[in-house]
């Protein structure tokens, strides 16, 4: 039988927590969020439905969506001490932020 408590997460391991339940609660909510707000977006990005002023600004939210998901884990990761997640998760986060800013500028 598979015992739960004695296996450790590898990738949750490395980003600093042995379980999810040892994570922050603080991020633990902003992963949660992404996860909501990410799927109203596919919703939105595949229907006639759009919350947002104009088309284009879906991809700008999209790509600070993601700067905010992988954004978080660095910052957590940075607080754990973790420099390997800071830089796997940060790098992204700054290209999505700055991706973000250009669509909204282009539109």
């Amino acid at each position: 039988m598979h015992n739960q408590d004695k296996d450790i997460n590898p990738y949750a391991e490395f980003k600093g927590a042995k379980k999810e339940k040892d994570r922050k609660p603080v991020f633990r909510i902003i992963d949660y969020a992404c996860y909501v707000f990410g799927t109203l977006l596919i919703i939105a990005m595949g229907t006639g439905w759009n919350p947002l002023p104009e088309e284009g600004y879906l991809g700008a939210t999209f790509f600070f969506l993601a700067a905010l998901y992988t954004g978080s884990h660095a910052l957590e990761g940075g607080i754990d001490g973790k420099k390997r997640v800071v830089l796997m998760f940060g790098i992204p986060a700054l290209i999505g932020l700055v991706t973000a800013i250009l669509f909204v500028y282009v539109v």
